[in-house]
């Protein structure tokens, strides 16, 4: 089995920031986290900046894949929240940390992205969807209750 550095990295990283602040994190201290040489790092990144974006990228193609999954099967709007919903409660805590230390970083690029993959009415709907649903569920509601209630609003 290939071992995804990047991956492995982003992991170390998000782990990191679970109880540090980004100013605090060192390249050194995420590839010790990772069990990965500082070479390993710099073949897949530039910068902690870099690695952060990698996996903005990742959450974002993840919820594209979300969205364009309940289209293609002609489901409704309520159908796209329960995914997404499913989907933020599985990377709980990667959410917390996106929102709570690169809320903007991250609506931005969500932005940029969903913009220039769906028509305008759509891009509105389902961002501000993505957003609500993780600020809202993330820090008020048990998204998995919600989820198995069928409660979601």
């Amino acid at each position: 089995m290939e071992i995804n550095i990047k991956n492995l990295v982003a992991d170390s990283l998000f782990k990191l920031l679970k109880n540090n602040d980004i100013n605090d994190i060192s390249i050194t201290k995420i590839c010790n986290n990772a069990s990965i040489s500082r070479t390993s790092f710099y073949n897949n990144f530039n910068n902690i900046l870099d690695v952060i974006n990698y996996k903005f990228d990742l959450i974002i193609d993840n919820l594209y894949e979300i969205y364009y999954l309940n289209k293609k099967r002609n489901k409704d709007k309520y159908n796209l929240c329960k995914e997404i919903l499913k989907y933020i409660e599985k990377n709980k805590e990667v959410f917390l940390i996106i929102i709570n230390k690169f809320y903007f970083d991250f609506k931005n690029k969500l932005d940029d992205y969903f913009i220039n993959k769906i028509d305008y009415k759509n891009y509105v709907i389902t961002s501000g969807i993505i957003i609500n649903i993780v600020i809202f569920y993330l820090n008020n509601k048990n998204i998995k209750e919600l989820i198995e209630k069928n409660n979601i609003f």
